[in-house]
């Protein structure tokens, strides 16, 4: 059982180092901001994202727009779990 880390650096090619590692949780939702050169890969990470952070996570989505609106939200893509943005805080 590896810790989340090792594993993205295992799975990663080289030159994709260092690998996403940081989320914010909001309820049962880990929020990734991806970078560019990470985005061929969103669906592998969301995937061991949620198998690494599960029961407590269940949906990992990444920002796929920019913040905008009287509330500042921003649109985001479901990369791995349920499709349900309803959260308890």
């Amino acid at each position: 059982n590896q810790p989340l880390s090792r594993l993205l650096s295992t799975l990663l090619p080289p030159h994709l180092h260092p690998p996403p590692s940081s989320y914010e949780q909001i309820g049962h939702i880990a929020h990734l901001n991806l970078r560019a050169p990470h985005l061929p890969y969103k669906h592998l990470l969301g995937r061991l994202f949620l198998d690494k952070l599960s029961p407590s996570i269940r949906t990992v989505v990444n920002k796929s727009g920019e913040v905008g609106g009287p509330y500042r939200t921003y649109p985001v893509e479901v990369l791995a779990g349920e499709e349900d943005y309803a959260v308890n805080v």
